[in-house]
């Protein structure tokens, strides 16, 4: 079907082709394609899969105008913050958002393939796909070798120089990341730990996203930055962190510990605030939920409170972004002075760790917060866990809660 698609004041012919296909296994399908960029995507709460493969068009930003109907998607996502200078990241653009050539949506009810041109009409739409899969994706390595930034003993004197900063008012929050680097004994298979992730998925997105070949992000994310319908957004306060139990009533236990922890409930606290002072001069009416409650994962679980604004005019993703990006929840309180304190004071760049992924439309955009996610290129793996820091924190326990983030990679990665 021909259209017109507008980008920023500039018109495109746009030809959009789908059929139903069989059911695939998508991530193996995914695995083999030679063409780049190629990004899965899982939403949270939902069982449908969907995946972006090539490029027609690729944006360095979010369009500031995008015309084209609601079947039209934008793929990609971008950095946490502007500077991108580490060589861990050299493989990434600091930004990108594309027009998939193909797209594959697959839920229990059907498997949709789609495919997009622009300015042309191609005799076979669909002729570059790969459908020879691989039937075993399994993982034959084992860790040779780990490094953390920081390590422990800087840790603990970085998060005791933070609170002091916290108790002189300086700042009020400030989330704090480590990266922990795994060498391995051979070459990871990114999309097998894509499976394993897929597999133990709860109340996560699954994604990943890969610009050349064997350099891979990928994640099982619990935190939605905001999901938009026309001019209705969706979005939330998602934070504080205790571990899942070993059994039904542990986990109940922690539950309710976690529910009634001054220190946690302070935290999400100041992402509820922030977003409620964001949101109410540019909405018509707010609502949210009236209280906290559990958002559990296969390894932790979070306070969590929804939060819906009717928006008095249309915004544009790209000012929704801009406005909503980096929330307390990976940044701090007030925003500018922790954002400059995490840049003086991690010793390593986050790249796309704690960055906005996920994908818009003309009328709709789901887009989620890149945390429980790693890196990985060749031989080497790269875990990105954070922890938000307040008044209460105890390093060594801010510490045991990066383990529980990362926990869903090293289960499998030491198992081997």
């Amino acid at each position: 079907m021909k259209k017109t698609l507008v980008i920023d004041g500039k018109n495109y012919s746009y030809n959009r082709q789908e059929k139903k296909i069989t059911e695939l296994d998508v991530v193996a399908f995914l695995s083999v394609q030679d063409l780049y960029p190629k990004m899965y995507l899982s939403p949270r709460f939902s069982h449908e899969e969907r995946i972006a493969v090539g490029s027609l068009l690729s944006l360095d930003q979010l369009p500031s105008s995008f015309e084209g109907g609601d079947d039209v998607r934008l793929y990609g996502g971008q950095a946490f913050s502007k500077a991108l200078n580490d060589s861990v990241w050299e493989d990434f653009p600091r930004s990108c958002y594309f027009l998939p050539k193909y797209e594959i949506i697959q839920t229990h009810a059907e498997t949709i393939l789609i495919s997009h041109s622009i300015d042309e009409s191609e005799i076979d739409p669909y002729k570059d796909l790969i459908w020879d899969t691989p039937s075993d994706q399994t993982l034959e390595i084992k860790v040779k070798h780990s490094e953390n930034f920081p390590e422990l003993q800087s840790w603990v004197p970085l998060i005791e120089k933070t609170l002091s900063e916290i108790d002189q008012g300086s700042i009020q929050k400030v989330v704090l990341a480590r990266m922990t680097t795994l060498k391995m004994s051979s070459p990871i298979h990114p999309y097998a730990i894509l499976c394993f992730l897929k597999e133990k998925k709860l109340n996560t997105t699954v994604f990943s996203l890969e610009f050349t070949p064997g350099s891979v992000f990928l994640g099982s994310s619990p935190e939605k930055l905001y999901s938009r319908a026309e001019s209705l957004l969706s979005t939330e306060a998602l934070a504080g962190t205790f571990p899942r139990g070993i059994s039904k009533i542990q986990d109940l236990e922690l539950e309710t510990c976690l529910q009634n922890s001054p220190k946690d409930l302070n935290e999400v606290c100041f992402i509820d605030a922030f977003l409620k002072e964001l949101l109410t001069p540019l909405s018509s009416s707010l609502k949210e939920d009236t209280e906290f409650s559990i958002l559990q994962t296969p390894k932790v679980q979070h306070l969590y409170k929804k939060i819906y604004s009717q928006l008095k005019k249309p915004l544009s993703d790209r000012d929704l972004l801009e406005a909503l990006h980096p929330t307390p929840a990976v940044g701090g309180t007030p925003r500018d002075k922790a954002l400059r304190y995490i840049q003086e004071n991690e010793p390593f760049d986050r790249g796309w760790y704690a960055g906005p992924i996920g994908w818009i439309s003309p009328v709709k955009s789901d887009i989620v917060v890149a945390i429980r996610s790693a890196f990985i290129k060749e031989d080497t793996i790269h875990l990105f866990a954070g922890a938000g820091i307040v008044k209460g924190s105890i390093p060594l326990k801010e510490w045991e809660e990066l383990d529980n983030k990362t926990a869903q990679f090293t289960e499998l990665l030491y198992a081997k």
